[in-house]
């Protein structure tokens, strides 16, 4: 229910800002983001699935504006298949941050809901999405939104793998943390998370444990 509160307050923020019918003129990555996706979505219907490299030269010979490569693959991979299940617009496109606004604070309510109890968790997860910050990329197609969402639950699930270091959760936060890097390179900070977490609090044990070494193993042959 909360989840859903907050997706649907994103869609009405979306609404008021004429975020659906804008320009492509809130950052100038933006029509690289949409441009990739639509390349992305015609790749798939194109049937030339063996030939992804000609057929992105090909692609960039007509529709130059798109950079798949200069950024990560994950925002083009998810709003492109988005876009061949539901067709292409900039509405359909805006629902992805729009998502993974609504999970970031999704999240922030469930880690505190524990600590805080429910209103404050509520308050909290709204509080975020009131941040003029949060509104901004939430009406624009950018990768911040899911970037952010990746980075927290990587982070949610390193708390998950310190109280509980099983092979379950370590393959958990690998992935999550492959997930964030490929969504934008920046979130490589989170490889070292476990390293700093570990000298915090002084959890060493934990570096001999085979669910902790196969971890940097799992993030660099998914990145």
């Amino acid at each position: 229910v909360v989840a859903v509160a907050y997706f649907l307050f994103c869609l009405l923020v979306q609404a008021s800002t004429g975020a659906w019918q804008a320009s492509f003129i809130a950052y100038p990555d933006e029509p690289a983001h949409f441009t990739g996706a639509v390349m992305l979505r015609d790749w798939l219907l194109s049937g030339h699935w063996s030939t992804p490299l000609r057929f992105a030269q090909n692609y960039y010979d007509h529709y130059p504006f798109f950079a798949i490569g200069y950024w990560p693959p994950a925002f083009s991979m998810l709003v492109g298949l988005e876009f061949l299940l539901v067709g292409v617009g900039r509405m359909q496109a805006t629902l992805i941050p729009a998502v993974c606004a609504a999970a970031s604070a999704w999240l922030v309510f469930k880690l505190l809901r524990p600590r805080t109890g429910v209103v404050a968790a509520v308050c909290a997860g709204a509080l975020y999405l009131s941040l003029p910050s949060v509104q901004m990329w939430m009406c624009a197609v950018m990768v911040d939104h899911l970037s952010a969402f990746l980075c927290i639950a990587t982070s949610a699930l390193l708390l998950s793998y310190l109280k509980q270091p099983s092979y379950r959760n370590g393959i958990f936060w690998a992935v999550s943390c492959a997930a964030a890097i490929l969504s934008k390179y920046i979130a490589g900070y989170l490889v070292a998370l476990p390293l700093v977490a570990i000298l915090l609090f002084r959890r060493g044990a934990l570096l001999r444990k085979p669910s902790f070494v196969i971890q940097p193993v799992i993030v660099a042959l998914l990145v």
